[in-house]
C-alpha cells in the first residue's frame, strides 16, 4: 500500500521512485538501506511529535520500517 503511494506521488521524479519502490517490492536489501537512511529522521522527528511517551518512539519507527520490509507493498 504504501509502496503503491510512493509511485502515484512520485510525478516529479518518477525513475527515482518507481525504482526504489519497484526494488523494495523485490527484496533487495540495498534499497531498503537506502529507503531508510533517506526517510528514517524524519520519521522519527514525525513520530516524536505524535507519540506519547517519547522513549517508544524508536519501537514505532522501526515496527514501521520493519512492517514496510515484511509486507513489501
Amino acid at each position: 500500500m504504501f509502496l503503491e503511494a510512493l509511485l502515484t506521488i512520485a510525478n516529479g521524479d518518477v525513475s527515482l521512485y518507481a525504482t526504489l519502490a519497484q526494488r523494495l517490492r523485490q527484496k533487495d536489501v540495498r534499497a531498503f538501506e537506502r529507503f531508510y537512511d533517506r526517510y528514517s529522521r524524519i520519521v522519527y522527528r514525525l513520530l516524536l511529535r505524535i507519540v506519547q511517551p517519547a522513549g517508544t518512539v524508536e519501537e514505532v519507527a522501526r515496527d514501521g520500517f520493519l512492517q514496510l520490509w515484511a509486507q513489501g507493498r
